[in-house]
């Protein structure tokens, strides 16, 4: 996470640099995500979401104080729908943030920390210790996820990328990298260097390359 404001960089033929973007003051910014239309959102300050305008210059609060918990995630899909996930549940925007629905079913009230969008209509949904749940109506209805999965109770899905032929691979805080060949139906676990459990973040980088830290 970064701490409120925003940085963004501004390439000139002399130099790049990094100026404040003018977001809200305070907190911190959990996620970024940006539209297939241009429109950019920010999770920020907690249980807020802001759609970011003017080159960062204009902050819109968009769900303020409605989401009860943190805004853990953002996501977005080729028809333009964003969905934020949290402690709560998973919430969707079909009107480009304007409003918002939250949808709960199957969630087992898990916290929720990490989104991916696999196909139009599929997602999946990292939590804190509940491990994997999947939805393939736009998020309305979910299920557990987690065949072949081993994981501790202190186990977190921090991201999710998206491989070579569609394998989707998952960061574990405690048990690494895991991956699935079905679309996050069932996952198994390959080999990673001893002191790479903790993995945060993934990077797909060409065809068959995936970076981890």
């Amino acid at each position: 996470s970064a701490l409120v404001g925003l940085l963004f960089i501004t390439g000139t033929p002399a130099q790049d640099f990094w100026q404040n973007s003018h977001g809200p003051e305070g907190g911190n910014v959990s996620a970024i995500v940006k539209t297939i239309n241009g429109s950019l959102f920010a999770a920020a300050g907690g249980n807020r979401i802001y759609r970011i305008i003017n080159n960062g210059y204009s902050w819109q609060p968009l769900l303020d104080n409605s989401a009860p918990g943190h805004v853990n995630a953002l996501a977005t899909n080729s028809a333009g729908q964003i969905f934020a996930a949290n402690s709560h549940g998973v919430y969707r925007s079909d009107d480009n943030g304007n409003t918002w629905s939250l949808f709960t079913n199957g969630l087992q009230n898990s916290n929720l920390v990490s989104l991916c969008i696999i196909e139009p209509d599929t997602l999946l949904a990292g939590s804190y210790g509940d491990g994997v749940f999947r939805s393939e109506d736009n998020g309305q209805n979910w299920v557990s996820s987690n065949q072949g999965l081993n994981f501790s109770e202190n186990d977190q899905i921090n991201c999710f990328a998206v491989g070579y032929k569609g394998k989707i691979f998952a960061a574990l805080s405690n048990s690494g990298v895991i991956l699935s060949d079905d679309n996050g139906r069932s996952w198994y676990s390959p080999w990673y260097p001893p002191g790479m459990e903790n993995i945060n973040q993934l990077y797909k980088a060409g065809n068959d390359t995936m970076y981890a830290a």
